[in-house]
């Protein structure tokens, strides 16, 4: 397990921390079979440069994982930024914020709609909920479109009274 090379460093764990993979069995057969084999204990060496030997080892491979790690970064964030449409919200548009609904982390509810105050960051805006403003990330806010624009009167319109239409006899009684 400490041998799989890590997607996103490229290296493998025991690599990264030792400076070196691990050698199985298997890796000792074949190299033998191949006559690379070599004797490590014909080839002693200082401490010190052993020392220098692995600090270079492990320089190196610090410096190459960053780059693996910043190269596997810009693929992620490509590849989800192909399917994310930007959200912008505009002072007075409505939206609908997600407040937490319990003490918990993973409950939380879309509350009813708030109106957009001011844009305060790239991905942030001031919200007014309830007369409560507050700051929220955009990935908390949903655009919210409302039925009748604010101010509005809305009124309902009867044309006959409900009492002096016909019944209607179209469907049986059920007694």
């Amino acid at each position: 397990m400490n041998q799989v090379a890590c997607s996103t460093l490229g290296f493998s764990l025991h690599q990264l921390v030792f400076g070196k993979n691990l050698r199985s069995e298997i890796d000792e057969l074949c190299d033998r079979f191949l006559g690379l084999a070599t004797n490590d204990c014909q080839r002693q060496r200082q401490v010190t440069e052993f020392m220098l030997d692995l600090q270079k080892r492990l320089k190196t491979a610090n410096e190459l994982a960053k780059q693996n790690a910043a190269k596997q970064q810009r693929n992620t964030c490509n590849w989800y930024d192909k399917e994310a449409k930007p959200k912008v919200f505009k002072p007075g548009d409505y939206c609908l914020v997600l407040v937490p609904d319990d003490n918990r982390k993973l409950f939380a509810r879309w509350s009813q709609p708030g109106e957009v105050i001011r844009r305060v960051s790239e991905t942030s805006y001031e919200i007014s909920l309830n007369n409560v403003r507050a700051i929220k990330h955009v990935n908390c806010l949903r655009p919210f479109s409302p039925r009748h624009p604010p101010g509005a009167i809305v009124a309902a319109v009867v044309s006959e009274d409900a009492d002096s239409l016909p019944p209607d006899n179209s469907f049986p009684l059920i007694d």
